[in-house]
């Protein structure tokens, strides 16, 4: 009708006349004729290619070719893949299933009966049966995707754990979401997301110690994760959350690996885990959740590349993984907070400070008690040399590190030298010596005292500048 139009991308449009599958089409008159075969096979390929939102709304009743005076149907938020099937070739399909469920299409078009219902389909009194066998298939469509999603989506009461296991491990409260973990793994012990996430958890507190001496459990978890996930695949090779845990466990053995300077094993893990996580996004592209491992690998791998990366089996692929990163956060259903933590460390690594700054802010904000979100924030403010707001980040680091039982001193050392490197930028030599001293007069244990002999040299250096310089203010008075 005059002033009506349909709601839906120029892709999505472009590529609907390109296959010969536009259910509405434009006379030269300028009035909109409605298709019925088209209409049908543009709905069945809206839910094969996992549109998120799907309305459609019933043209007033009409035989097939028709015009549509009043209503029309709408597709939001529409992406249409390219590949897709001629129309003749899914007719054959369509005419297949025709043929086998004639009787079974009679009933749903008796109890769908309804005025509304039937005009979505042309209404020709010589092809009423098939085009209520046709609607037919198009429900039994909806019901099978339908029921494939339902089969893919965790307990709603596993999500709810998951996401306040996450919670509390952001908050610091690492005992608490070990807790719930446990609980799962001791309600399914054959369900892989328990052993993950619990894996997962110890990892966050290793880091936020600096302390590895449980890495064996660690790994023993994770080990545990890839075993139960290849078995769920193999009685079901469409279990994308299966694929998801097995991707996700190879990722954090990477990282963890590359924490202890094993680059070969980081390296093989990362692509086993990236290659189980693009599996899954190959059979669902709508598992948003495994795109955040994809792109962070994606970005990172080309980041560490560097200058290599025109060489044609080494592409830059760092724009494209931030763009997964950020579908991650927007859409996924557990990795929203891991993710804005890592796409501002990749915003870092960019160097775009201004954009890294606004994220860690609204992560600190909505996250005050979390040590996590506040080292970003603090690294960030002392890498665009905002000393002012740096100074106190620290300060709330330092003091808090320094009140933790399992305290081996490494981020003590770490918070003191910044500290004193932030003095010595503001003037403050005085300052600046006495927290070098500070951090030269700890005794770490062996392993933390190799690790931090490079910030000990520093801190020396600061020791001698800081006494350069006052002697030099001395000299001017």
């Amino acid at each position: 009708s005059s002033g009506s139009k349909i709601p839906a991308t120029a892709t999505a449009a472009a590529t609907l006349y390109r296959n010969g599958l536009a259910p509405l089409r434009l006379t030269s008159t300028r009035r909109v004729i409605f298709d019925g075969d088209r209409f049908l096979i543009f709905c069945f390929f809206v839910l094969i290619s996992g549109f998120s939102n799907v309305q459609s709304v019933p043209a007033y009743r009409a035989g097939s070719g028709a015009v549509i005076t009043k209503r029309y149907t709408s597709v939001l938020n529409a992406r249409i893949t390219t590949g897709m099937p001629k129309k003749k070739d899914f007719a054959s399909i369509m005419n297949t299933a025709f043929q086998k469920h004639s009787l079974m299409g009679l009933w749903v078009n008796r109890l769908m009966g309804s005025r509304d219902h039937r005009c979505l389909l042309p209404i020709n009194p010589s092809t009423h049966q098939l085009i209520s066998i046709r609607l037919f298939v198009l429900l039994f469509c909806c019901l099978f995707i339908s029921g494939a999603i339902a089969e893919n989506a965790l307990p709603r009461s596993m999500r709810q754990a998951v996401e306040e296991g996450i919670e509390r491990t952001i908050m610091n409260d690492f005992n608490g979401a070990a807790a719930i973990f446990r609980e799962m793994i001791a309600a399914e012990p054959d369900n892989p997301c328990g052993y993950f996430y619990l894996g997962a958890t110890l990892q966050a507190e290793m880091l936020d110690l600096e302390n590895y001496a449980r890495l064996d459990t660690f790994n023993q978890l994770m080990e545990q994760t890839i075993d139960l996930a290849k078995a769920r695949r193999e009685n079901n090779p469409q279990d994308v959350w299966a694929l998801f845990f097995e991707g996700s466990a190879y990722l954090y053995r990477s990282f963890m690996d590359s924490k202890r300077k094993k680059m070969w094993g980081a390296y093989r893990n990362a692509v086993k885990g990236a290659g189980r996580l693009e599996e899954a996004i190959r059979r669902d592209s709508t598992f948003y959740d495994a795109y955040l491992g994809v792109g962070s690998y994606k970005y990172w791998k080309s980041s560490k590349a560097g200058a290599l990366t025109w060489l044609p089996f080494l592409a830059d692929d760092r724009e494209l993984g931030i763009e997964m990163v950020e579908t991650a956060i927007d859409r996924g259903q557990f990795v929203k907070l891991v993710g804005r933590d890592q796409l501002a460390w990749i915003l870092i690594d960019r160097g775009e400070m201004a954009r890294a700054l606004e994220l860690a802010r609204d992560n600190h904000r909505r996250y005050p008690e979390s040590r996590f979100f506040l080292w970003t924030l603090a690294e960030i403010y002392y890498r665009s040399e905002q000393w002012d707001a740096a100074l106190p980040r620290y300060r709330e680091l330092l003091e808090a590190v320094q009140v933790l039982p399992e305290n081996n001193h490494y981020n003590e050392i770490n918070c003191l030298l910044h500290l004193a490197e932030i003095h010595f930028q503001r003037g403050e030599f005085e300052q600046a010596e006495a927290r070098a001293l500070d951090l030269l007069a700890l005794r770490p244990e062996e392993i933390v005292w190799k690790r931090t002999d490079r910030k000990r040299e520093r801190a020396r250096e600061l020791i001698d500048m800081c006494r350069r310089e006052k002697a030099g203010e001395r000299l001017v008075q």
